[in-house]
């Protein structure tokens, strides 16, 4: 059974040839690489952006499980 990347690959090696396959995997590798750091980076500002609000406005965990 041939997956999905392995088709687009053969597909591309066919359509573009193997040089210019080689150079679209890796622009693409490039964009998921940048979005990976980008996702990682909105994460840590959202968590750390909440242990801010939790530090300013602290809540007992029973009042905060019951609203």
């Amino acid at each position: 059974m041939i997956t999905g990347a392995a088709f687009f690959l053969f597909l591309g090696l066919i359509v573009f040839g193997p040089k210019k396959t080689i150079e679209f995997a890796q622009t693409i590798g490039r964009y998921v690489a940048q979005i990976k750091h980008a996702t990682g980076q909105f994460q840590s500002r959202m968590e750390e952006e909440l242990r801010t609000q939790d530090k300013a406005h602290p809540q007992s965990k029973e009042s905060h499980i019951s609203s």
